[in-house]
Order: structure tokens, then sequence, then C-alpha cells
């Protein structure tokens, strides 16, 4: 989909228990960005002082697009640092964080972050850019049986859902466009992906928002957020 210069947000995966699918979920959305999925961190790992430079060879001479973060549990209070990751999600280009390595990366920043949790809280800034996928199973997931798994069928069918994708978006634009505004930090991006899916007939997106913001480290800046909102929702 053609949502450059719409900013960008990336994706908190959710569930009510251990292996209830967050991981295999997660591993999907990378299949379908880049066909790989060797762009894969610890929390330990993006906790590092030299995080930034541990990134260039992940992400150098490769096609990536995403990258996940697993199984963030957070600290001793259940809160992840997200101090490293939130300076390279707002940056247009990554040899401006990338600083180590300017000679050797230069790249428009496209990169989508993938999160998966069990309830860790995290910073509002974070929050605003992130969209909320929540995965739950009433009973025991390791009791569920299946011929073959999700990341085997998205392995299989990659083809079909990026053309389903693909037609979602040229059915948005033989329609005229219409426009489903979403009120947010990232408005633009919200608003256009909101647009695509109400007009195929798909509602709903972003309405767990909520539920996002409960989870913030700093709940007394909720009501600033609101007010950025309102401020986002008239400004455009």
């Amino acid at each position: 989909m053609a949502l450059e210069n719409r900013g960008r947000s990336h994706q908190i995966i959710s569930g009510n228990q251990q292996g209830v699918g967050k991981t295999e979920l997660a591993t999907c959305v990378l299949l379908l960005a880049q066909d790989s999925t060797n762009t894969l961190l610890t929390e330990s790992e993006v906790l590092k002082g030299d995080f930034e430079r541990s990134l260039v060879p992940i992400i150098k001479d490769r096609a990536v697009t995403a990258i996940l973060i697993d199984n963030i549990v957070g600290n001793s209070l259940g809160k992840f640092n997200s101090n490293n990751i939130v300076p390279l999600i707002t940056d247009k280009r990554l040899a401006h964080r990338l600083f180590y390595s300017q000679s050797q990366l230069n790249l428009a920043n496209n990169l989508q972050w993938l999160l998966t949790t069990n309830g860790a809280s995290h910073s509002n800034d974070l929050i605003d850019r992130s969209i909320l996928v929540e995965i739950a199973y009433p009973r025991d997931p390791t009791r569920r049986h299946s011929p073959t798994s999700p990341t085997e069928t998205v392995a299989a069918k990659k083809q079909l859902l990026h053309a389903e994708a693909v037609g979602m978006y040229q059915n948005w634009l033989d329609q005229g466009q219409p426009s489903s505004k979403i009120p947010g930090r990232n408005f633009q991006f919200f608003s256009r992906m909101n647009s695509v899916l109400v007009c195929n007939g798909f509602h709903g997106f972003d309405s767990n928002r909520q539920t996002l913001r409960s989870s913030a480290a700093d709940p007394e800046t909720e009501l600033l957020t609101d007010i950025f909102s309102i401020w986002a929702a008239q400004d455009s």
C-alpha cells in the first residue's frame, strides 16, 4: 500500500496467557512483510547500550521492513524500557540514529516494529504510535490441534494474501478514496488504514485504543494524550 509520508505505526501483540499464539502471529507478519523471519530480537538485546550498532548487520544489505521483539516481560515493575527504539521509530532516516555507522547505512526509515507481550506496560510515546492486537484463548492452548500451523499456511498463501491486500487498496481508490478519520498522534497513518478497511467492510480498527492506553507506564499523561487527539482532529 502507498502509505509513504503518512507516518508509521507499530504493533503490540498481547495475549491473555503463554502459548496463545503471539509469536506465531508476529512470524506470519514477518513472512508477509519480507518473506523472512530472521529479524527477531529479544528484550535483553534491545536494552543494550550499543543496540543501535547491533542493528546494522541485521538490516544492512537486506530487504528488511519489519523487526520483531519477542516475549517482552518488562523490568521488576513490569515496565518495558522503549528508550532505545522510540527514536528509531520517529526519525525519517536511519543514519540519523545509527551514528556509529553512517558511512555504512543511510536508508529511509521504513521499519515496522512488532512487540509481543503478556501484559508489560509501555511508555505513552510508544503506545501512541502502536496498534494493539489482542489474542485470547479461554482454554489450554497446548491442547489445540491443527494439521498445519498458521505460519505454514501464510507461507503457502503469501501471493494470495498480498493480492487480497492490494485489491482492498485498489477498491478504496476506485470508490474515490472515502475518508474515515481516526484522531490521534499518528493521525494520517491511522486514518488512511481505517479508510481502506471501512471501504472494504471491516469496521472497528483501533477500537481497543483505551485498552492499550491502560497499559501505559505513565497513566497520568493520559489527559494530555486526549487533548492532543482532539487538537489533531480539529487541525485536519
